[in-house]
């Protein structure tokens, strides 16, 4: 994985991901990066998932993405993302404007996607 994005994911703040876990109606940034997450994380996509899965625990959600085995990602997971990936938007630039938490998972996403 690219340095940068290693540094991307280090700069998420714990407290930034656990605001998001209280938006009830979140930016359509927000939704469209944490369903990508979770499609890398086997996890369901929609919002109220995310909250209740990915942001349960920021501190683990963050060891997740540390340690996540990009060598052994599901071909159909790749696949997937393919609508995300696709829309120029999507990208840790335009996250930023929202969230720097949601931009360093997009920088994520975005590498996981480009190793494959």
């Amino acid at each position: 994985m690219p340095l940068d994005v290693s540094q991307s994911i280090n700069k998420i703040k714990k407290n930034d991901l656990v605001e998001l876990k209280c938006i009830s109606r979140p930016h359509k940034m927000v939704t469209e990066v944490f369903a990508a997450v979770a499609i890398l994380l086997g996890q369901k996509t929609d919002w109220d998932s995310c909250k209740k899965t990915l942001l349960a625990n920021p501190t683990a959600l963050l060891t997740c993405l540390q340690d996540y085995d990009k060598d052994n990602v599901q071909v159909d997971s790749i696949n997937k993302l393919q609508p995300y990936v696709s829309n120029p938007d999507f990208n840790p630039e335009h996250a930023a404007k929202i969230s720097a938490a949601v931009a360093g998972l997009c920088a994520w996403v975005l590498a996981i996607h480009a190793y494959h």
